[in-house]
């Protein structure tokens, strides 16, 4: 079961998950002891499964690409 600050915390990883934890916790007005403990039960209960990296619009999306110039 999620809280509304849980749901706050979420919503502010989904903007930046890479952002630290003292800076979420002075956004909420936690302790950042308190914002580790309810990411730490978020991932335990499966709410938070990962964290993951978002490409810039120009980065390859997967695999490798190469541009070719062929002449005669």
């Amino acid at each position: 079961m999620t809280t509304s600050k849980d749901e706050e915390l979420l919503g502010l990883l989904r903007l930046n998950a890479r952002e630290p934890v003292a800076s979420l916790a002075r956004k909420l007005g936690l302790s950042r002891t308190t914002v580790q403990d309810r990411l730490k039960r978020l991932e335990e209960s499966g709410t938070i499964s990962g964290y993951s990296v978002k490409l810039a619009g120009s980065a390859p999306q997967a695999g490798i690409s190469a541009l070719i110039s062929l002449g005669a």
